[in-house]
C-alpha cells in the first residue's frame, strides 16, 4: 500500500485523543504560534523551544533543533522531513511532554 494507507491504518488504531494530536499536527490547525498568529492570537511565529524559527507543525516534528535528541529517540532521526513521519502512532508519544497543547 501507499504511504497515506499506511498512516491511514495506524491513525486508526490510535485512541481518540491521539488522533486529534495527528490530525491537528497535520493540518497546522493547532496551538503552534504560527497558526496563532494567523488568527490574530499571537504577536509573532517564533517557536518557543528554539527561540529562532517559524512555530510550525514541520519545524516542530521534523526541525526544531531543541528537539532533536527527542526526535532521534523517538524516529531514530536528529532532523527528517514529513514524508519520513511514516508511523503516525510515534507522534503522540513525541509531543507528550512539550507543554504545548496540540
Amino acid at each position: 500500500g501507499s504511504l497515506d494507507e499506511k498512516r491511514s491504518k495506524s491513525l486508526l488504531g490510535l485512541k481518540r485523543t491521539d488522533i486529534r494530536i495527528v490530525t491537528r499536527l497535520f493540518t497546522g490547525h493547532c496551538l503552534l504560534k504560527h497558526h496563532l498568529s494567523k488568527i490574530g492570537l499571537a504577536d509573532d511565529t517564533i517557536c518557543r523551544l528554539c527561540g529562532h524559527h517559524d512555530e510550525s507543525s514541520k519545524h516542530i516534528l521534523c526541525e526544531c533543533p531543541a528537539l532533536s535528541a527527542r526526535r532521534f529517540m523517538t524516529f531514530g532521526k536528529f532532523f527528517s522531513e514529513p514524508k519520513d513521519m511514516g508511523d503516525v502512532k510515534l507522534i503522540p508519544s513525541f509531543t507528550k511532554h512539550l507543554k504545548i497543547d496540540f
